[in-house]
């Protein structure tokens, strides 16, 4: 087999590690999340401790030492029980997701894994389809007085709340620090704000997740051929947009000579991703939805600041014009995308990730349709700025009851593993014949593995996560857009995923410092009862304005209400909250 030198995965770790101590890339409105940081994080200690919590462990080399610690108190890669242990859990699998012929989620090559590898038996007492049904699934259970398994991914913050404040679940943050390697303190050191969900009397009651945030910044996608056909350029500010969409909201940009399309997809309820509106309230000046930070330091939610007025001015006036579909007050994000893959669309802003999944369809199903990527428009003072995505994705939390909770920890070090250039083990990738396999000698990646390539975070304890350092995507996509060879497994996996996909995390680097982020992390006691309703006030208030059912000046009435019934109250336990978590 044709290994790689150790120059390039030994980059690739340097990356990883730079990635992981350097400070975040100033974002409009504050610096990001974690650049205060708690007293006490996990694995910030000057000592990871001694011993492994009771685990009868082996000892073979781990391949990941720490200087000056016993790598033989801690359980790091090539360490697993023995005997094995059992470890229980629940999951969930997407729809769409295919296994490869005679697996499911309960039995595959990741559980072969960590049998084979840990001497960890993993235990899947139930799965659902999709993370909604999982978490109703969960919340059924746990009414019924169920006990928990194990181990427990849980993607949804307030429901995460809830059962730490039950007493059901144990702290980990000891834990982490005795058994932690030094590539996964690393990750988690990188911004403390991702503990702050587990946060609780002093401890750190679970594992969070790092998500991939990066992956999911927002840049805005366009039908380049219509821009031909209406002989103008892309746009860069929002007037220039409206330029843009009034063409192809006019000029017949597909020549079927119906008047069928529309300027942007998006919806308009949505903040969260695909179809999303956040670059266009950016060009105002502030992000709907999210808690962000002023100069003072202090919290302030984003819907209820001034500058929101005029951006919902603006999408009052693309509507009343018709460069928006009328439906775009109800529509779901699968909406937005099918707006824009049917070809009557020529805009529609998204995650990084949206030329792999599913922008493909366009060419499908408009035989020549071609698009390309550009950065988020400048407003009328020349800035722009949109939500930058957080680096959690949940967190895995732990039964009080298991009495092996450093088993988490092994699993945790070895999914980082792959990042180690002192272990050649994945060097090509986790599992061969799922996401890299090796033909004639030759390591292949993509459509090229006989039966698909399978995406196989899927198969993770890590709420469908790839475990990455934060902005590890934007940089490596960037690298390889501007011509890096690709050396390492993630580097063959993403160039294999096309060149629009390379220049989507180009341009959303070129981006990054237009990033504002969201500090309000947690739910406080009043959001418990009073947020539902305060959402549910704001995009119905929000739509209404846009629809011309309401007056602009009801946005005004808005803040007032909000604030009265639970906005400040919650605000001002949002800015407690903070302080504490920075003390």
């Amino acid at each position: 087999m044709k290994q790689l030198g150790k120059s390039g995965k030994a980059a690739a770790q340097l990356l990883l590690l730079t990635a992981l101590t350097v400070t975040a890339a100033a974002c409009s409105g504050g610096d990001a999340p974690g650049a205060s940081k708690p007293e006490r994080t996990p694995g910030m200690t000057e000592s990871a401790g001694s011993g492994n919590s009771g685990a009868d462990t082996g000892s073979a080399d781990a391949g990941n030492t720490d200087d000056g610690e016993d790598a033989g108190q801690r359980l790091l890669p090539g360490e697993k029980f023995d005997p094995a242990i059992t470890m229980t859990t629940a999951r969930w699998v997407s729809g769409s997701f295919a296994f490869r012929d005679g697996e499911d989620i309960a039995n595959n090559v990741h559980t072969d894994w960590m049998r084979e590898e840990m001497g960890i038996n993993l235990d899947t007492l139930w799965s659902v389809q999709e993370g909604d049904n999982y978490i109703t699934k969960l919340r059924l259970a746990l009414s019924a007085g169920e006990p928990l398994p194990d181990v427990l991914v849980v993607g949804d913050m307030q429901l995460a709340s809830e059962l730490i404040d039950s007493g059901l679940v144990q702290p980990i943050g000891d834990v982490f620090d005795a058994h932690a390697s030094d590539i996964v303190k690393a990750a988690y050191n990188r911004d403390p704000s991702i503990w702050y969900p587990v946060y609780k009397d002093g401890d750190y009651y679970g594992l969070p997740i790092i998500a991939a945030g990066d992956h999911n910044d927002n840049v805005l996608y366009i039908r380049n051929d219509w821009l031909d056909a209406v002989g103008l350029d892309a746009p860069s500010t929002i007037a220039e947009m409206e330029t843009v969409m009034e063409a192809f909201k006019t000029q017949d940009p597909d020549g079927n000579g119906k008047d069928d399309t529309y300027g942007f997809s998006f919806s308009l309820g949505s903040n969260v991703g695909r179809g999303d509106a956040n670059m266009i309230y950016g060009a105002f000046g502030a992000i709907p939805g999210i808690w962000m930070k002023q100069d003072d330091g202090s919290l302030v939610y984003g819907s209820t600041l001034p500058e929101i007025k005029p951006a919902l001015a603006k999408l009052k006036e693309w509507k009343e014009k018709g460069y928006l579909h009328p439906e775009s007050g109800i529509y779901d994000r699968q909406k937005t995308y099918e707006l824009f893959n049917s070809g009557r669309a020529g805009m529609i802003a998204g995650e990084v990730w949206l030329p792999v999944y599913p922008l493909p369809n366009l060419a499908q199903n408009v035989p020549g349709a071609e698009y390309d990527v550009i950065p988020a428009p400048t407003g009328p003072d020349g800035s722009a700025a949109r939500w930058g995505k957080p680096f959690n994705a949940g967190v895995v939390l732990v039964n009080k009851d298991f009495e092996h909770p450093e088993a988490l920890i092994l699993y945790l070090n070895n999914l980082f593993e792959y990042w180690n250039a002192d272990n050649p083990k994945y060097e090509n990738g986790y599992f061969q014949g799922y996401d890299y396999d090796i033909i004639d000698g030759k390591v292949v990646n993509g459509s090229d593995i006989p039966g698909g390539q399978i995406s196989v975070h899927h198969y993770f304890l890590y709420n469908s996560q790839r475990p990455i350092a934060p902005y590890q995507y934007q940089d490596t996509l960037t690298a390889l857009y501007e011509g890096k060879a690709p050396e390492t497994a993630f580097e063959r996996y993403s160039y294999s995923l096309g060149e629009m996909y390379l220049k989507a995390g180009a341009v959303a680097k070129s981006q990054r410092d237009i990033n504002v982020y969201d500090y309000g992390i947690g739910l406080t006691d009043t959001m418990k009862t009073r947020w539902d309703r305060l959402q549910q006030m704001e995009s119905e208030t929000f739509v209404k304005i846009i629809y011309g059912e309401l007056p602009l000046d009801e946005f005004d009435r808005f803040v007032e209400k909000w604030k009265a019934e639970g906005g400040d109250k919650i605000t001002q336990e949002m800015n407690d909250w903070y302080d504490e978590v920075n003390s």
